[in-house]
């Protein structure tokens, strides 16, 4: 069937269908057609009749690339347009093709565009003389130039639109930020540059429309190019022709939700806003704020306009804060609550960059609570009661102050009445703590590494602080205390942004109200907390500072206030790693609560569980497991809580006994764990996680390799479901699974789920600690080792060891492993005398830093005499091997697998020294 140009209307609408489907390809192409002319049977006929125009079958028409059906109308390679000649095609699309010719006077290469004739509406021809007009106006460093338009005759009377401009050499956006390396900071400067580039063409009137990485070319300088302004319009209304209603133009990935929905009036400067965010959000995390894949059009305007963005810290925890609050003001579904402009985005991008406070802040409370209330109405209204009647009786208490006050200014001529108001005053203010301890009651939960996450609690909390923000009669000081009750129950439950707003609300409201010195600072200190959470770590010093200054205005300050500043101390010295500044911290705070609380009192234990970490975390194995034996015969028949800190304490000495290799003893206390665990924490709680990691380690160890492998494997995807697949937690997971693979021989698919981190981790995607960098990269050597490439890995081990000198020290049990990893490397690419030496040396260090450590004999001293026989120094490898044995025979930690694997070795040692019969004897062992 043809086409009849003289169908007006109807014409155009066929004409338009074609072009949009033109852009996609096969199966897509064809939902789209069908989507399109809906019930309409003629449309439908007649949009197939033009597509299959080669009389093909119009199924398998659809499915060709859209490049194949306009090479007719396009120039050749080789012909001239202007003063062009046409060299290569180096671009495709529905509107057109892009070309690389050169221009002789002056000299130079250009991108030619040329519009199609015959298949595009008006609409999109007035699209294209706009990109001409729009970028004309535009002079920027960062927007491609553009240098000269036309129109050319093609002949049948058809004309050719087109335009040369400046032809950029670069990477789209996202692969060049990975390619150049570019670190988390890099990005952002990159990012700058772009939003700077659009503020300068805003500026101008001139609106992008169809912002995404393809159309942001990166040079090999860092240099952004912003191309295509092939759909921008005027920030005009009387250019808003240029959009009809219903007509989506753009990239659906990256449109705003008012874009999508097609309304001209709606698309301004902040759609640009919107796209940006998107941009930026990929930049940091490596992925799209919203999963919109697969999804049909009208799927995809009410995925836009209902659900909000992924928040950027929750994929990577270093987003939390700044980062995370300006990419979700810049994605917000309603422009209002978006950056009103590019600027005004950038502008905050580069405050963080300089580290200054940023314009944007979280949305409210009151907005994110109203909008759940809206959802569960019923949930409000039965809390609401709750809530009301402790806020009431705390409002009572703060009139009940403030006539108090009153009374007492009158002390001088009613000094009976002036006692009897100050002891009614007390009683008032007796009252309104007792409300705030009540609410603090219902709202409090344990924190979240004692018995995880309750939900009710949350939904509570989310109407409690829906209710404080909208109120505006309650008395400062009051408003204050409840603010606060509310940050510290949202910080014990990992909320750490809502428990920052409400923390810096009390302290606005301590300090603006009658002044409340020790709450105020005690607000602080909780503000200082969550914000090293939230990895600002120079405003979270600002406030423990606070805190410290204000400790010397008092006489005689409390214990808590004393304690507060050490308590930080350590907090600061827990974000910069470990260090032998945090066993100090630690410490001192342990020794400061223990002079005034006995053993197995809450803060004593929770003291001595965060410097047993510090020790741990310095390989301080013995001093960290006699802390933590004396705190759980100290917790014995404690309530529940000390019941569930004694737990934690029994997994951190778990973790030490695998750190010894006294599996024995971590196969007794993992055993029972596990349920423990799972019952205390829940599956999927972080605490679980680590337990199951540590007995699936045990597992390995004493030959249950299939079990442990997975358990590993469950703790990897439940951690990635839980956290998705860049967060910290989930690159350890998969760590510790390619470990597993690794001891039951699968090389090669430990290096598949290991090469992943690797990746992520040289990105900067995640901010790892180094410690845990250089494990990963230290499992991805030992899976390539595992698959014969020896020379390869060898320079690496030689820097991890050298690394892990510089972080942990020559005797930290890290560095001893890895040490006597490298010595085995060294005896397969046979050098042997060279394994040798590094082995001795290595059993040394660590006979002089941890005496009597289980890795010295096994495998340490095992592996010396691996290298002795490789360097047919046969009767002291003999020696060594045999010593092995006898210590392993008196150890009652030896486990089976140890002692088959040095009768093994001793197997082939005499076989190799030709002594067969001592051979056999060990095999028959």
């Amino acid at each position: 069937m043809g086409t009849d140009p003289t169908r007006g209307g109807r014409w155009e609408e066929v004409k338009e269908i074609v072009a949009d489907a033109l852009e996609v390809d096969g199966e897509e192409r064809r939902r789209l057609v069908q989507e399109r002319c809906g019930d309409d049977a003629a449309l439908l006929a007649e949009v197939r009749s033009l597509l299959d125009e080669d009389g093909s079958d119009s199924a398998q028409f659809l499915d060709r690339p859209a490049a194949a059906l306009l090479d007719v109308a396009a120039p050749e390679v080789g012909a001239r347009i202007g003063r062009y000649e046409l060299r290569a095609v180096i671009g495709e699309g529905g509107m057109g093709r892009v070309y690389e010719a050169v221009q002789e006077r002056p000299h130079r290469t250009v991108a030619l565009k040329v519009l199609r004739p015959g298949f595009l509406n008006a609409g999109a021809e007035r699209r294209f003389e706009w990109e001409i007009e729009a970028l004309g106006r535009l002079s920027h460093p960062n927007i491609a130039s553009v240098f000269e338009a036309g129109v050319e005759d093609a002949g049948g009377g058809q004309a050719l639109s087109w335009f040369a401009m400046e032809k950029v050499e670069g990477r789209p956006l996202l692969e060049a930020a990975d390619a150049l390396g570019l670190d988390r900071t890099g990005r952002l400067r990159l990012f700058v540059r772009v939003a700077d580039a659009i503020t300068h063409a805003h500026q101008r009137g001139v609106i992008h429309r169809d912002l995404k990485p393809d159309n942001i070319l990166v040079d090999d300088r860092a240099q952004p190019h912003v191309l295509d302004f092939g759909i921008a319009r005027a920030a005009d209304p009387l250019a808003s022709a240029v959009t009809t209603t219903g007509e989506i133009v753009g990239t659906l990935a990256y449109m705003s939700p008012e874009q999508v929905l097609g309304d001209p009036q709606k698309v301004d400067a902040q759609s640009d806003v919107y796209a940006l965010g998107v941009l930026l959000y990929q930049l940091l995390t490596g992925r799209s704020p919203l999963d919109l894949e697969g999804l049909s059009l009208p799927r995809v305007a009410v995925r836009l306009s209902e659900t909000d963005p992924t928040p950027a810290g929750a994929i990577d925890r270093a987003l939390r804060g700044d980062l995370e609050t300006i990419l979700a003001t810049a994605l917000a579904r309603d422009p209002e609550r978006r950056y009103a402009t590019v600027d005004a985005f950038a502008g905050d991008v580069k405050r963080h960059l300089a580290g200054e406070t940023i314009a944007a802040r979280p949305p409210s409370a009151w907005y994110q609570m109203s909008r759940f209330a809206r959802r569960h109405r019923a949930l409000v209204a039965a809390a609401l009661i709750v809530f009301l009647a402790s806020v009431g009786a705390a409002v009572t208490s703060s009139l009940a102050l403030v006539e108090a006050n009153e009374a007492r200014e009158q002390a001088d001529t009613e000094r009976r009445a002036a006692r009897a108001a100050q002891r009614r005053a007390e009683l008032q203010r007796d009252r309104a703590e007792d409300a705030s301890v009540f609410l603090a009651k219902i709202l409090s939960s344990p924190a979240p590494d004692l018995s995880g996450r309750d939900v009710r609690v949350l939904d509570l909390l989310e109407d409690a602080s829906a209710e404080l923000w909208s109120r505006t009669d309650i008395a400062p000081e009051v408003s204050a205390l409840l603010h606060h009750t509310l940050g510290e129950t949202y910080r014990s439950l990992e909320a750490f942004e809502p428990a920052r707003a409400h923390l810096e609300e009390a302290i606005r409201a301590f300090e603006g109200s009658t002044p409340d010195e020790l709450s105020a600072l005690e607000a602080h200190a909780a503000l200082a907390e969550v914000l090293f959470e939230l990895n600002e770590p120079d405003a979270a010093r600002r406030s423990a500072a606070r805190v410290a200054s204000g400790l010397e205005a008092f006489e005689d300050p409390p214990l808590w206030l004393t304690m507060r500043p050490l308590e930080l101390e350590a907090a600061a010295a827990a974000f910069r790693g470990a260090t032998e500044a945090e066993i100090a911290a630690t410490r001192a705070l342990f020794d400061g609560w223990s002079e005034h609380f006995p053993a197995g009192d809450d803060v004593v234990e929770t003291a001595r569980t965060n410097l047993s970490n510090a020790l741990i975390n310095l390989g301080r194995y013995d001093e960290a497991d006699a802390l933590l034996a004396e705190g759980i015969a100290a917790m014995e028949g404690t309530p529940l809580d000390g019941g569930v800190r004694q737990l934690a304490q029994m997994a951190n000495r778990a973790s030490i006994a695998c750190s010894l290799a006294e599996w024995n003893r971590a196969d007794a206390l993992t055993e029972e764990l596990v349920d423990l665990a799972a019952e205390v924490w829940g599956p999927t709680h972080q605490a679980t996680r680590s337990v199951w990691n540590t007995r699936a380690d045990v597992l390995i160890q004493l030959g249950r390799i299939d079990e442990g492998k997975e358990l590993y494997r469950e703790v990897m995807v439940r951690t990635e479901e839980a956290l998705g697949p860049e967060n910290d937690d989930t690159l350890l997971a998969r760590n510790n699974y390619a470990v597993a693979l690794l001891y039951a021989g699968e090389h090669g698919a430990a290096r598949d789920v290991i090469l992943p981190c690797v990746e992520i981790l040289d990105s900067g995607r995640v901010s790892a600690g180094p410690m845990f960098a250089v494990q990963v990269r230290m499992t991805y050597a030992n899976a390539l080792d595992g698959l014969g490439r020896h020379a390869e890995v060898l320079p690496v081990y030689r820097r991890i060891v050298g690394e892990l000198e510089d972080l942990a020290g020559e005797g930290h049990p890290q560095t001893l492993i890895s040490r006597n990893s490298l010595a085995v490397l060294l005896m397969k690419v046979e050098r042997a005398e060279e394994s040798v030496a590094l082995a001795r040396e290595n059993m040394a260090i660590a006979e002089a830093h941890m005496p009597g450590l289980r890795l010295i004999e096994f495998p340490f001293r095992s592996n010396l005499a691996r290298a002795l026989a490789a360097a047919e120094r046969y009767g002291e490898a003999e020696a060594e091997l045999l010593a092995v044995a006898r210590f392993l025979e008196g150890d009652p930690e030896a486990t089976e697998r140890e002692t088959g694997r040095v009768a093994e070795l001793l197997v082939d040692l005499y076989t190799a020294w030709g002594r067969p019969g001592d051979a056999a004897r060990w095999r028959d062992r």
